[in-house]
């Protein structure tokens, strides 16, 4: 930094003690606030304005300035820290004016490459192309000098999709519930039964099948031994909504009576097995006594 000059001396004698910082920063352009302080140290000069406050024509510089210049510039003109001028700035609700960026919105033509700004997106250029397969024109991001991608979205993804993608297992899922579900193509003539995701219960579509035709919603197929994937034809019975809690709750009571049943057999099977323990055991006592009479 540049020396001093007797004027600028005189001005910070003539000043510092009554003159607040952004007055003193102006009269002293050369110089920035701390030079001010150490040059002030030097000369045993003492301040009578509060040093941790802004005076009135502080917060009006600030009021003027801060909304569009930048705020370590700003710092340093005032000579406050950047913390002092945000935390100031947040009290008295001032707020940065954001730079506008002009949206360009007139209709683009193909091969035409514009700033991501000009149409309201972040990252690089984009061109204006249409898609191989289907025809559909949008932007696309440049990489490198090239088109990202020469296919929208839809047609891109469409390649993977269904017995098209690496990791197909058939379509064959296990739901939550238990029960097996099939993915079917939309061309699929039993599509009508799918879930918006695509997928039919099996159980479902083994009943439909030998039917020849889609089963209507009403319409419910019951598993007779009551296992969810158990899906042969034979065990699958089609019924209606009441007709199948009706199955349902005889199976229920037609379990329980079973296994009560069972339950009182392996009780009686036990108290078999102790009745003959203890008749061998009477046995060999009354063999002891016969041999030692």
């Amino acid at each position: 930094m540049k020396r001093w000059t007797s004027d600028e001396e005189r001005i910070l004698q003539e000043n510092y003690n009554i003159t607040a910082r952004v007055s003193l920063l102006n009269l002293l352009p050369a110089k920035n606030w701390d030079a001010i302080k150490r040059k002030a140290e030097k000369l045993m000069l003492r301040r009578s304005v509060e040093e941790r406050r802004f005076s009135m024509q502080d917060i009006e510089y600030l009021k003027e300035n801060y909304p569009r210049k930048d705020t370590k510039i700003l710092a340093q003109e005032m000579g406050h820290s950047l913390g002092t001028i945000w935390s100031t700035a947040s009290k008295l609700k001032i707020r940065k004016i954001k730079k506008s960026v002009e949206v360009i919105t007139s209709p683009p033509k193909v091969d035409e490459i514009r700033k991501a700004s000009e149409i309201g997106v972040k990252g690089g250029s984009r061109i204006w192309q249409k898609c191989s397969h289907c025809g559909r024109e949008r932007w696309v991001q440049i990489i490198k000098g090239l088109p990202a991608s020469t296919k929208c979205q839809h047609c891109a993804s469409s390649e993977f999709r269904g017995s098209k993608n690496p990791n197909w297992k058939g379509g064959r899922v296990t739901a939550g519930n238990g029960y097996i579900a099939i993915k079917l193509q939309p061309e699929d003539f039993f599509y009508p039964m799918a879930s918006k995701l695509g997928y039919v219960l099996e159980h479902r579509l083994i009943v439909a099948k030998h039917l020849g035709r889609c089963l209507q919603p009403w319409e419910k197929v019951h598993h007779k031994d009551g296992i969810r994937d158990h899906n042969t034809y034979s065990n699958l019975k089609l019924t209606t909504s009441g007709s199948h809690a009706i199955e349902h709750s005889k199976g229920y009571r037609d379990g329980y009576q079973q296994g009560y049943l069972d339950g009182q057999n392996a009780k009686l099977e036990e108290l078999r097995k102790e009745i003959k323990l203890l008749q061998w055991q009477l046995k060999e006592v009354l063999t002891n006594e016969r041999s030692h009479a």
